[in-house]
């Protein structure tokens, strides 16, 4: 008799803790990220050309510079574990602007595998003679950014959005949209030497 009411009060209790809400896991989260005023200096310590920076950034020349070339530098946003590669060449008969333009395409485009969308826009500042073409893509990609600026005769810069983490578009996305507004202040205020 003691074993039947032992097995009717252990039923009862199981029934009446198993009717509850289904457990559900929380959704993946990422931390919040505090990002800094956006205060702009000028950079005229390059050599082949100026621009505009922010104060929580700096440019220092890359070390992949090869051998021969010059004006090579990274823009380094130590906060964000992030760098936008800055590469000079000088358009001639050997190296020109259609080359230059088609290799930015092609790298940007190169990301289409595993982008979700690319978009690019051209701009143009004919009285300060600089123009060229901006993409963005989205994505866990390598590099969410990819530009050129151009005087469309002699000089062509092509610049290059990096992190130095694993891409993660989620997380990633507010850091993104803000080096991107810088990059965009940088076109605007890019001069050449």
């Amino acid at each position: 008799m003691k074993l039947v009411k032992y097995l009717v009060y252990t039923l009862i209790a199981v029934l009446t803790c198993s009717c509850g809400e289904e457990a559900v896991p929380k959704p993946q989260s990422y931390f919040r990220i505090e990002l800094p005023r956006k205060t702009y200096n000028p950079v005229d310590t390059l050599s082949c050309f100026a621009f505009e920076l922010p104060d929580y950034a700096f440019v220092r020349v890359s070390p992949d510079m090869p051998a021969g070339e010059r004006c090579w530098y990274n823009v380094y946003y130590p906060r964000f574990k992030a760098e936008v590669y800055l590469t000079y060449k000088k358009i001639d008969k050997d190296v020109t602007l259609a080359d230059l333009s088609e290799d930015l395409y092609q790298t940007a485009y190169g990301h289409s595998v595993r982008a979700d969308n690319i978009t690019s826009a051209v701009y143009s500042y004919p009285e300060q003679r600089k123009s060229g073409v901006i993409y963005k893509v989205d994505g866990n990609v390598a590099s969410q950014v990819q530009f050129s600026v151009t005087d469309s005769s002699a000089n062509f810069v092509r610049g290059s959005l990096y992190f130095a983490c694993t891409p993660n578009k989620d997380s990633l996305a507010p850091v993104v949209e803000f080096i991107r507004k810088d990059i965009d202040h940088m076109i605007r205020t890019f001069r050449w030497k």
